[in-house]
């Protein structure tokens, strides 16, 4: 199994793990296909997780792909809510997307290539400032 694979593999099985956590603060959630740009969603939120193996502000800024913000600008048009989640080694942080919060993040060409091959896009960095702690 290659990295990307196994890093995969480890998104998802946190994503189950921190479930009924994210759960409490957000009400119920329904799973999205892997195919979804989001990982859940209820009445209120479509959320997104990224797991990373770092803590949450060993960083200025954690990220996600600009493609995720795009779709993000249409949840809200449908009345729905938008949150990121990052499940950090040091717990779970969270960031809301409202559309007019553009002073919270800078968007910057980036990425990895430590997989086997080149994985970069447009990505959005949210400053670490603005990210609260789930809990």
């Amino acid at each position: 199994m290659d990295q990307k694979q196994k890093d995969l593999l480890f998104g998802l099985s946190e994503e189950v793990r921190i479930k009924s956590q994210l759960e409490k603060k957000y009400g119920k959630l329904t799973k999205l296909d892997k195919y979804n740009n989001y990982d859940y969603f209820n009445d209120d939120y479509f959320i997104e997780i990224k797991s990373r193996r770092i803590k949450h502000d060993k960083y200025k800024t954690l990220f996600f792909s600009k493609k995720k913000l795009d779709k993000a600008e249409k949840i809200l048009e449908s009345g729905f809510r938008v949150i990121f989640i990052w499940n950090c080694i040091d717990g779970l942080y969270s960031w809301e997307y409202t559309g007019s919060n553009d002073d919270e993040y800078f968007i910057a060409y980036g990425g990895r290539c430590d997989r086997g091959k080149d994985e970069y896009d447009d990505l959005v960095n949210v400053k670490v400032r603005y990210i609260t702690n789930v809990n």
